[in-house]
């Protein structure tokens, strides 16, 4: 057993690592705005968000088998550089392109980093303090994700957003170095015979196709409707190929077999496929709604950055707050589905459809109602998969199955964030052009930024831009309404099961004890 010491500098380092994960995660979602009136690139809003997002859901798969087969040391640590890297190039990125490159680079990192800070600490610590340990991270990461927006408008207006992403990378050198120095697992047994089996297991190429075949689909969605009509040959090219490359990534997985990105036992089980549906659904229309909630404040409102923030709290305090109780729930009571799950989609229906109602007149006081309803029904929903999963699925399929549900959820958002920033610039640009502002072009507006159309007008026409804005904001929202409602679908699909610590699959205390410590024999701890 490890010493005292080497444990908590190794909960440290992963404290500080999951730190990391959570604030590059959202502390974005306010800076937006004055990103693309720097790099003059509003219809790349959903870029921001989707390129981080898409690889850590093609990742996530990777990182499950290379923690199965590879040291869990060194596998945390290249995660852990791999994300630093990704803000080096983020924070210092010249152009809306390269940060883009940044965002998807720190993303593969993320995607090894909350999930392996679990294993670490379930190999360091005995059955009864894993929870304990668990929950520290756990809570970790909820702090962060709160403070991370309130963070985010705060470098922004005072000194400048590239801080945001220049901060992580000493905390993730700081957390390598005492990952180095503090942790001590044993050298695990591979049984990879050779470098060709290793990449044939990890299905790398299965992964680059399923990362080609939704990076067409996010450039499609890009151009599509606003430089190009979906008929031009550019828009419907790039979702042909999608297409095309999507169905070779489905032969693929059948072909592959257990050594699929995501086995199709996993896709054909009807819990798993019900779940992974509705966390797609609920967790796409959360983001959706935590990119373009600011853009409101700010374009519409006239918020600066810093209180664009603060006015978001309410809806991410209540997700992260929810999430962290729904999640010691349910380890001590058996909690009754469907209508838990439906209850989650009900409320955020409800939270995203009061957003339907924003104009430039709405009272702040009413988007903080909006915002906690969408809050606790997301919050409810976020840890409600991962356990369902758990007790239903044999333990050895249990890693697998909680991997497919995390690809689904960041899969669901990051393709719909895209939709949403497609259907918004669309909207937008049809608004303005309807109001015949003199002097301001189509053009002006895709390539500008957010807040920096109102330099190109008078005082006079300000009040119709921000019209426009508060029309065209609707349409994203609309979007989170729509996965909201179809997420019942999945919740339906879960059938008459209880998910928590008894009448499941989960094991009693005894006998999950007793496999955890084979578990320990097995990788030699």
């Amino acid at each position: 057993m490890v010493s005292t010491c080497r444990l908590a500098c190794t909960l440290s380092a992963l404290s500080l690592a999951v730190l990391c994960v959570a604030l590059d995660n959202l502390v974005i979602v306010t800076c937006i705005p004055q990103i693309t009136n720097e790099f003059h690139a509003l219809n790349e809003i959903g870029w921001y968000g989707s390129a981080y997002l898409l690889t850590t859901c093609a990742f996530q798969p990777i990182f499950g088998r290379l923690y199965s087969h590879c040291s869990a040391k060194w596998t945390y640590v290249s995660a852990t550089l791999w994300f630093t890297i990704g803000s080096v190039i983020s924070a210092s990125a010249p152009s809306s392109s390269f940060l883009v490159v940044g965002r998807a680079v720190s993303g593969v990192g993320a995607a090894g980093l909350l999930s392996g800070a679990f294993i670490i600490i379930a190999m360091l610590t005995t059955p009864a303090k894993t929870p304990i340990f668990q929950g520290i991270i756990s809570a970790m990461f909820g702090l962060s994700s709160v403070s991370a927006p309130l963070i985010g408008g705060l470098f922004t207006d005072l000194i400048t957003w590239r801080l945001c992403f220049y901060i992580l990378v000493p905390i993730g050198f700081l957390a390598i170095c005492l990952l180095l120095v503090c942790l001590d697992l044993p050298p695990a047994r591979s049984s990879w015979a050779t470098t060709y089996q290793a990449i044939q297991e990890l299905d790398v190429g299965g992964t680059a196709l399923f990362l080609t075949a939704f990076t067409c689909l996010l450039f499609a969605l890009q151009y599509g409707g606003i430089w190009y009509s979906w008929a031009d040959w550019h828009s419907a090219g790039l979702l042909a190929i999608s297409g095309m490359l999507t169905i070779i990534w489905l032969c693929d997985q059948v072909w592959m077999g257990e050594n699929a990105m995501i086995p199709l036992r996993m896709i054909r089980h009807p819990v798993v496929a019900a779940v992974g549906f509705f966390i797609l659904c609920i967790f796409g229309q959360f983001t959706v709604s935590m990119y373009f909630i600011p853009i409101y404040f700010q374009a519409v409102k006239g918020d600066r950055a810093e209180e664009a923030a603060i006015n978001i709290l309410p809806l991410v305090a209540a997700a992260v707050v929810l999430s962290l109780l729904v999640g010691i729930l349910v380890s001590r009571l058996a909690l009754s589905t469907p209508f838990l799950f439906c209850a989650c989609s009900i409320l955020s229906a409800l939270g995203s459809g009061l957003f339907l109602t924003l104009n430039t007149d709405t009272a702040n006081h009413f988007t903080l109602v909006f915002q906690l309803v969408q809050g606790v029904g997301t919050g409810l929903a976020l840890q409600l998969p991962p356990v369902a999963v758990q007790s239903v699925l044999p333990r050895q399929d249990v890693p697998i199955g909680v991997a497919t549900i995390l690809a689904m959820e960041f899969l669901g958002a990051s393709v719909f964030v895209s939709v949403a920033n497609n259907l918004f610039n669309q909207k937008l640009l049809k608004y303005v052009e309807a109001r015949r502002i003199p002097g301001l072009i189509s053009s002006q507006l895709v390539e500008g930024g957010v807040t920096s159309v109102y330099d190109l007008v008078s005082a006079d026409d300000k009040p119709k831009i921000r019209q426009a804005y508060a029309g065209a904001i609707h349409w994203p929202f609309g979007v989170a309404v729509a996965l909201a409602c179809i997420s019942v679908i999945g919740a339906a699909g879960y059938g008459w099961k209880s998910v928590g610590n008894t009448a499941t699959g989960v094991l009693p205390p005894d006998e999950s004890s007793a496999l955890d410590e084979s578990f320990r024999k097995e990788i030699d701890i």
